[in-house]
């Protein structure tokens, strides 16, 4: 596999479990892709009966580790949303934008700076 699993961090035992995806952006200095996202989790309170609900923000990095300009942009792209949760398919061509960025900015590109 070319990048690692796309998982999230599930400390708390939510009763109920609403995710709401946001921005998908370049990892700053590193070959990845950061998905952010809001978490809205119900649980139960400390007296076990109340419900409580909590929002929090969170971002889950993509790690991109084989991609040079032989990489198959699209298909990468695809294998990416189709394993991660948190990207609808509907962005699919963002996260193939990025990746092609990403695969300018690793390769050099031969150009200016960035």
């Amino acid at each position: 596999e070319s990048w690692r699993k796309c998982a999230m961090e599930d400390e708390k035992k939510y009763i109920k479990k609403k995710i709401r995806p946001g921005a998908l952006v370049l990892a700053e200095g590193e070959t990845a892709i950061l998905v952010h996202y809001e978490l809205e989790g119900q649980l139960y309170a400390a007296d076990g009966v109340n419900i409580v609900t909590e929002k929090s923000h969170a971002s889950k990095k993509i790690k991109v580790k084989t991609l040079n300009e032989h990489t198959n942009v699209p298909g990468l792209a695809a294998e990416i949303v189709e394993k991660c949760k948190l990207i609808h398919h509907s962005k699919t061509s963002q996260v193939e934008d990025l990746l092609y960025q990403l695969q300018q900015r690793s390769g050099g590109g031969g150009g200016g700076g960035g």
